[in-house]
């Protein structure tokens, strides 16, 4: 069985507020291969479901919805073994919609219809009363799902950004091979939001977590793109790693290499998607004015910390703003709340001021 990615657990706890309990139940499962795994989080989330129905004060059944979501969101997590997973990710998607519906703030599921494949993706409006004509495109990693959070969404919606977000290409519901070209994708997406009848925005935000991270950065240039967080994405030295570093993360290679494989979907090998991923390879990206936030933990054992080095050689120092947790792992997720939060709502507010005045 392959074992589970170190970051799996920070995440797991930041999705289930803190809970210690998770850690240890999955170190006792040991890998999603096990064929306990999926049944013992689904038990749990139906559990938590079934007492949110019944909650009769609203913050507790949006406490409960969470907390029913994310263990679903385990029970099917990383999504490889479709039919064994197939209820947990139907659970999944039930829990996240009545908990937008129950934060004030419901989710709407939409199409993008991407050569000839039908990819699924979510739609939230933020307030109308301080609307910021912006939507916000969340970007997932390699083993999240667009329904997955690690933080509270309704403050972004409060504060009047829209909200979207479409699986990784090859995982959750996205039947898009991934590809050096996946950019591709989130484009056809962003215009799609911005051409809707529907929709006031005027401008994009991407936010992606881990290789999501990475396409955001890639997307850069685009017309509408106004600004990109990159929360622990991969750059350049990630893709190059010395044979030292390789050992010593065997576990996380593992995992990572069954993920890409699973993406790729057999038109690549891993090898040689992996060899033309640097950034470097060709630097469109780095023109234009968008404005770039690198966030990342300094104990990230998946994403080298020089990657932000590679950043600040490229672009102008007026574009590219850095944040790093020296004690936090990758994402910086088990500081999400308390750090990795406050920072980007200061950043966003700083880019919207310098839009106005412009």
């Amino acid at each position: 069985m392959i074992p589970l990615p170190e970051d799996f657990y920070i995440r797991a706890q930041a999705m289930l507020q803190g809970d210690s309990r998770i850690l240890h139940e999955a170190r006792k499962l040991r890998s999603w291969q096990n064929p306990n795994w999926t049944q013992h989080w689904h038990k749990q989330a139906n559990a938590n479901l079934e007492l949110a129905e019944k909650s009769v004060l609203n913050d507790d059944r949006v406490s409960l919805y969470k907390r029913a979501s994310a263990l679903y969101a385990l029970a099917c997590y990383p999504y490889l073994q479709e039919l064994k997973t197939d209820a947990s990710y139907r659970g999944l998607k039930d829990s996240y919609k009545k908990r937008c519906l129950a934060e004030g703030y419901p989710v709407k599921y939409r199409s993008l219809i991407f050569l000839q494949y039908d990819i699924p993706y979510t739609f939230r409006k933020g307030n109308p009363r301080n609307h910021k004509g912006q939507c916000i495109l969340f970007i997932r990693g390699l083993d999240s799902y667009k329904e997955v959070s690690y933080w509270d969404e309704s403050h972004l919606l409060s504060m009047g950004y829209d909200i979207a977000a479409i699986d990784f290409p090859g995982m959750g519901e996205n039947p898009v091979p991934m590809s050096l070209q996946s950019n591709l994708v989130f484009e056809s997406l962003c215009q799609k939001i911005l051409d809707d009848q529907d929709y006031s925005g005027r401008s994009i935000i991407l936010w992606g977590l881990g290789f999501g991270g990475y396409w955001a950065t890639k997307l850069l240039n685009t017309d509408y793109v106004l600004a990109a967080i990159n929360q622990g994405g991969p750059i350049h030295y990630s893709f190059k790693p010395r044979l030292k570093r390789l050992l010593f993360h065997f576990q996380e290679i593992r995992f990572l290499r069954a993920m890409i494989e699973h993406g790729l979907q057999k038109t690549t090998s891993v090898k040689r998607f992996i060899s033309g991923l640097s950034l470097l390879n060709n630097q469109d990206w780095t023109k234009g004015t968008a404005k770039l936030l690198y966030v990342n933990g300094g104990q990230d054992k998946t994403v080298s910390d020089r990657e932000a080095r590679v950043l600040e050689q490229l672009l102008d120092h007026d574009r590219l703003e850095t944040f790093f947790i020296k004690d936090a792992g990758h994402l910086a997720v088990d500081v999400i709340d308390s750090q990795v939060l406050p920072a980007v709502l200061r950043w966003l507010l700083d880019i919207n001021n310098n839009s106005i005045a412009a």
